[in-house]
């Protein structure tokens, strides 16, 4: 702990403060210090300011320690006026320089009342303040350095659980495992180790082993959590004599009072709300996506958020969120300590899994869970309408709820506004390429749907359409292709065979013709798709660029190369110009190329934009989406046809195990990587069967039409996306159209 040098006046010689959530070790921290440098001081004086009760008393215990008269006060006096207090301060101030001595202010949680005047100054002295609210620095005046207390380091949470033991007692790796295990457990706070230990203890105590007394308390948190948490059998034998439920009501209870001061910040609704969502690393990104959902739904969201949700969101400046109500918030809770900055590309905070805990406890679980909801949906609908930064959707993830909560929580929601809620989640789930929990929640929608509205309606075919794309990227061709029969079968009948949502479901069907290696017939289609998207839509429309895509990869399949590069070229030109650059879609255009010269055995024009994508992708959607491991693939069957096969093998291996643990070994891409490492270690590297898979991620596909949609041209918005062959990404610099 490093103490700041004072000069001058009455001030200090040396200062400190020592702040930090309540219970993670701030006083053991300064107990350590006095033990390690209790030589260095003539006098040790401990000041507990919980209350002015608790400082009253040590004051009194002080002078009589001192040899001090105590004397009664008279009136109504501030405490620091009281002849006991005045006597102590007054006793430590005439202390020479050679005199040394350390006061302790400890438990300076509550600065509401004067603690600032009960705090000894003396020329002499050396103040240590112990604080859950970081301002309490502010106590000792100028530049005091601040020592935050954060969670403890793995073997010193370790040896603290098994401090009530002899080392020789607990010997061993079984043990110590054990210990770990609960220390992982208690997020190694050290008031929760503390009072761990002592419970296990008192089983050693009563006779059981000691690696027996460990695992009972194992299997005791899991099953009865809550209650060894609230238990306050074991805090008078510790040195905090509080409980983890008890441990952080100071800090509670100045938040209320804070929100009773000002009404534009809302620190223990946040709090409660911070206990739904992943606590690891909670961004300020995902609340600046839901307000943008806000924005976008807000005249159909046909739900109302809560005053305190909508005054986080609700702060826009033209175009931009402000976000101040939500920083003010925030800056009240990382005060005292209940949130940590966390590091990273995207700022935020992380929460201490035992606050979280101790915060859901005191919330109404079904409002709660009710506003998560509507705030689920805001940030899958900015992901859903194309908003929203690509790189970060992965992120995102981790802060939805399961499918099972999504699929059994009871709420007061409607149940249109809910399957609508699945339909979102399911489509950014899909685009992230966990298509096993899209395909759940899709089927559960369909089902929904088609039993409440039947199967013409426009919302049950926009549930056959995302349905359809789902089983598309999880290989299950001929269910999609069902579906995708059924939807174009509805539209001609409902709209006609000119309409947009006609070519839309045609496009649709050709994309699953496709993965099923039925050329002729996707081409058939595909023709028809472009014609009419290009004569509609125009030839920067996103649904036409997709059309160019599907169209393109026939081609390729079918080996007409000059006619698939045609097409790639244009479709570059037109994503860059649309969406630009580090656009997922255009990424993938890119890549086509990429494979096409393969085709052609334009080998290192090939290599070289391989290489970029690959690094590209796994920078903006991460090593293992499905779009990198089609890039990772690719790169690899160029490689293989350069001769260059230990490369090839290398980079498919690899591919290929990302592919089994994400997709498994039935999946129809994991089975073409397999059969193109078969060829690399077989030596075929003339003969090596390059599998391109083209996807517009993005920009693909139709929203289920409804008759109230006036324009065709803004009947895109639920956009079913298909495999169909290529993909990945590339790096922000220039491609060219022709060798160089």
């Amino acid at each position: 702990m490093k103490l700041s040098k004072r000069h001058g006046g009455a001030g200090l010689a040396y200062a400190a403060a020592v702040t930090g959530l309540g219970g993670t070790g701030k006083t053991q921290l300064v107990l350590r210090y006095i033990k390690e440098h209790e030589k260095d001081y003539d006098t040790v004086l401990w000041i507990d300011v919980r209350s002015e009760k608790t400082a009253r008393s040590s004051y009194e215990r002080c002078c009589r320690t001192a040899g001090l008269p105590i004397e009664a006060a008279t009136g109504d006096v501030p405490l620091q006026d009281t002849p006991v207090v005045q006597a102590m301060l007054s006793w430590l101030r005439s202390k020479g320089e050679d005199k040394r001595w350390l006061a302790v202010v400890d438990n300076a949680d509550d600065l509401s009342w004067d603690v600032s005047g009960v705090v000894p100054k003396g020329k002499a002295g050396t103040v240590i303040v112990t604080s859950q609210d970081a301002q309490a620095a502010r106590l000792l005046g100028g530049r005091t350095p601040t020592v935050r207390v954060d969670a403890m380091e793995p073997e010193e949470a370790v040896r603290l659980v098994l401090n009530y033991f002899d080392e020789s007692v607990y010997r061993g790796d079984a043990c110590w495992g054990l210990a770990k295990e609960i220390t992982e457990c208690l997020n190694r706070l050290a008031l929760a180790m503390d009072l761990a230990g002592a419970r296990i203890g008192a089983d050693v105590e009563n006779g059981d082993e000691i690696a027996v007394a460990l695992r009972q308390y194992l299997a005791d948190y899991r099953h009865h959590q809550d209650k060894l948490l609230r238990d306050e059998e074991f805090a008078p034998t510790t040195a905090y004599r509080k409980t983890v439920w008890t441990v952080w009501e100071t800090t509670l209870s100045s938040l209320r009072k804070a929100e009773q001061l000002q009404s534009d910040i809302c620190p223990v609704q946040l709090l409660g709300f911070f206990t739904l969502l992943n606590g690891a690393h909670i961004q300020d990104e995902l609340f600046q996506l839901a307000t943008f959902g806000l924005q976008k739904s807000r005249h159909s969201l046909s739900v109302d958020l809560p005053s305190w949700m909508h005054s986080l969101l609700a702060d826009w400046e033209g175009d931009e969120w402000n976000g101040f109500s939500y920083r003010a918030t925030l800056r009240c809770l990382l005060r005292y300590g209940l949130v940590r900055p966390s590091n990273g590309r995207w700022k935020g905070v992380t929460v201490h899994s035992l606050v979280q805990w101790r915060a859901r406890e005191e919330i109404d679980q079904d409002k709660y869970w009710q506003w998560y909801f509507i705030f689920t949906k805001l940030v899958c609908l900015t992901f859903a309408e194309g908003e929203g930064n690509v790189h970060f959707r992965r992120h995102a993830l981790l802060h939805l709820p399961s499918n099972e909560a999504l699929l059994n929580r009871r709420t007061d929601l409607a149940d249109d506004w809910l399957w609508h809620l699945l339909e979102v989640v399911a489509k950014v789930l899909r685009e992230e390429g966990r298509w096993n929990d899209a395909a759940e929640l899709g089927s559960k929608v369909l089902e929904a749907r088609s039993r409440a509205l039947g199967e013409e309606h426009p919302d049950t075919i926009a549930a056959m359409v995302n349905l359809a794309a789902t089983y598309g990227y999880q290989g299950k061709l001929k269910e999609g292709e069902a579906l995708q029969v059924k939807v174009m079968q509805a539209m001609s009948s409902i709209h006609g065979e000119e309409h947009p949502y006609t070519t839309d479901a045609k496009a649709n069907l050709a994309a699953t013709l496709y993965l099923q290696r039925r050329l002729k017939e996707a081409e058939m289609l595909q023709v028809e798709v472009l014609e009419r998207r290009s004569r509609g839509l125009g030839e920067e429309h996103p649904c036409t660029l997709d059309a160019i895509n599907n169209l393109a990869s026939t081609y390729c399949k079918q080996g007409q190369l000059k006619k698939a590069e045609e097409l790639d070229v244009r479709l570059v030109e037109a994503s860059i110009k649309v969406l630009g650059k580090e656009h997922p879609s255009t990424l993938i255009a890119m890549s086509n190329i990429a494979v096409t010269n393969s085709f052609q055995g334009r080998y290192k024009r090939a290599e070289k934009l391989g290489i970029m994508i690959v690094e590209a992708s796994s920078r903006v959607l991460g090593e293992n989406h499905f779009d990198t491991l089609d890039a990772m693939a690719n790169l690899a069957m160029t490689y293989c046809a350069q001769g260059r096969r230990k490369k090839s093998e290398k980079l498919l291996s690899k591919v290929i195990d990302a592919r089994l643990r994400a997709f498994g070994g039935e999946h129809p891409q994991t089975l073409t990587d397999m059969a193109n490492l078969a060829h690399v270690i077989s030596d075929l590297s003339q003969d090596v069967p390059l599998y391109k898979l083209k996807r517009r991620s993005a920009a693909a596909s139709s929203k289920a039409p409804g008759d109230n949609c006036p324009d065709p041209t803004s009947c895109h918005e639920q956009k079913a996306t298909w495999p169909g062959d290529g993909g990945s990404d590339c790096e922000d610099g220039d491609w060219e159209s022709d060798d160089s």
